[in-house]
C-alpha cells in the first residue's frame, strides 16, 4: 500500500487517482456512471495536479548526429509538443543524458538544455527553407 504524498513531486498511483476523480465527479458535479468514468479517465492522465509544467519545446534542444547542440526549429517544437502513446514508434526520442546514444550508437535525439556539458554551446535554430 503507498502512502499518500502532499509534496505535489511524487503522483499518486493511476487507479488512486482515477477513483478519486471518479468520486469527485459522481458526488460534487453530478455525473451519470459513464460520463464520471470518461471525466476521470482523462483527468487521471494528467500527472502534474493542474501545475503549469513547461512544454517539452521550452526545455529540449536538437542534438546532431557530429554531437552539436541546436535550438529547435518551429517544425520540431510543434513534433516535440505533440502527445504520443508511449508504444508509437514516431515518438521523439528524448534523451536522458547528452552522453546516452540510441540503439543505432548515434548520440543525436532531443535532450534537455541543462544538460548540455558547458563545453558544448548551443546554436540557434537553423533556418528553415522557404
Amino acid at each position: 500500500m503507498s502512502t499518500p504524498t502532499s509534496d505535489g513531486k511524487n503522483p499518486q498511483p493511476y487507479w488512486v487517482r482515477l477513483r478519486a476523480h471518479y468520486y469527485l465527479a459522481r458526488r460534487v458535479r453530478r455525473l451519470n456512471p459513464w460520463q464520471a468514468l470518461v471525466v476521470a479517465l482523462e483527468a487521471a492522465r494528467k500527472r502534474n495536479y493542474g501545475r503549469v509544467v513547461s512544454k517539452p519545446s521550452e526545455v529540449l534542444v536538437r542534438i546532431a548526429v557530429d554531437g552539436s547542440a541546436w535550438e529547435l526549429t518551429d517544425d520540431e517544437k510543434q513534433y516535440v509538443d505533440t502527445e504520443f502513446s508511449p508504444f508509437d514508434g514516431a515518438r521523439p526520442y528524448i534523451k536522458e543524458s547528452y552522453e546516452q546514444r540510441t540503439a543505432s550508437g548515434a548520440i543525436n535525439g532531443f535532450v534537455d538544455k541543462r544538460k548540455v556539458p558547458p563545453e558544448v554551446p548551443v546554436n540557434p535554430a537553423s533556418p528553415e527553407p522557404p
